[in-house]
């Protein structure tokens, strides 16, 4: 953090938080340890609602790749019989027509009697070195290819659409966050794709993303049961901290339990604010704590931490700044 002043102090790092944690599927932490008073005892965080990076997306070309993987067996072995049918009208023998697709001469031919049988229709007339189309081999010759290309484009779009990101992207984040994490990961995904356009609104209350217009959200803690697509981004370590003077003029807690006769200042933005949760091992302490200070910014927390007015719980990038 910038020094205001002499009458400001730095942070000092009481202990961390959730240093190194794992985090289990329901969004609890274990591992990590909690360094006090010089002497290092293993204690991690085990406050679940403030230690899991997350993001969601009701991202349109997601879902329609979703559909595209809905197609049946069945449907996958038609568009794949229509298209050996094709290749074998158009090079005019099963042999040229293997080759050009990659596959044995019968196998191709297999592929053809089963759309012939499929549509109890006869679609060549065969000799011994070529073979011609029937009147509704070249009557299904028309339309197939024509439903081949369709679908050749359609791969073609997803692929563009994979390889090339443009347009504008709506994103809301947590106000610290977004602020410092978010933003300079947004620099450099900027500068390497220039065609897109950022939206992004920073705000500490959740936003309904779907009715709101967002396309991405990140959100810090447990995820709350949803319909949208969740991804799992990175850890999230709390760091209780103090500054210099006021560890000096009130003293450095040994153990967890002694933050409950501290002034804490309290981030409301997680569940059951005043409750701070440590684990060693199987064993987990919950110590109530209180203070002259609740608010809802990490940040300005940090800011009153640093001038000396308690001991705050805060996510270690905001300390580091």
């Amino acid at each position: 953090m910038r020094d205001a002043g002499k009458a400001r102090e730095k942070l000092d790092t009481v202990g961390v938080a959730g240093e190194g944690v794992a985090v289990d599927a329901d969004g609890s932490a274990h591992g990590g340890s909690l360094s006090l008073g010089g002497a290092r005892r293993e204690w991690g965080a085990f406050d679940g609602p403030k230690v899991t990076t997350g993001i969601l997306s009701d991202n349109a070309l997601y879902r329609t790749m979703i559909v595209a993987q809905s197609i049946t067996k069945g449907a996958m072995d038609k568009l794949l019989t229509m298209r050996t049918f094709a290749a074998v009208a158009g090079e005019g023998t099963y042999t040229a027509a293997a080759k050009r697709l990659g596959i044995s001469t019968k196998l191709a031919s297999k592929y053809v009697q089963a759309l012939e049988a499929d549509l109890s229709t006869q679609l060549f007339n065969r000799t011994t070195r070529s073979v011609t189309l029937t009147d509704a081999g070249s009557a299904y010759l028309h339309r197939c290819r024509a439903i081949l290309e369709q679908v050749d484009e359609l791969d073609d779009l997803v692929r563009e659409r994979q390889g090339a990101i443009a347009g504008p992207i709506r994103i809301t984040a947590p106000t610290s966050f977004g602020s410092i994490e978010l933003a300079r990961a947004l620099t450099s995904f900027l500068a390497a794709h220039p065609a897109v356009e950022i939206d992004l609104r920073l705000t500490d209350a959740r936003v309904a993303v779907v009715e709101e217009g967002f396309d991405l959200a990140v959100r810090i803690g447990t995820l709350r049961d949803s319909t949208l697509v969740a991804r799992r981004l990175s850890d999230m370590p709390l760091v209780i901290a103090a500054a210099p003077g006021y560890l000096e003029r009130v003293g450095r807690p040994l153990i967890p339990q002694a933050l409950a006769s501290h002034a804490c200042l309290i981030d409301q933005n997680v569940s059951d604010a005043r409750l701070w949760r440590f684990q060693r091992g199987r064993e987990e302490v919950t110590v109530e704590v209180q203070g002259p200070l609740r608010a809802n910014a990490p940040r300005a927390i940090a800011e009153i931490a640093e001038g000396g007015m308690g001991v705050a719980r805060l996510p270690l990038y905001v300390v580091r700044e």
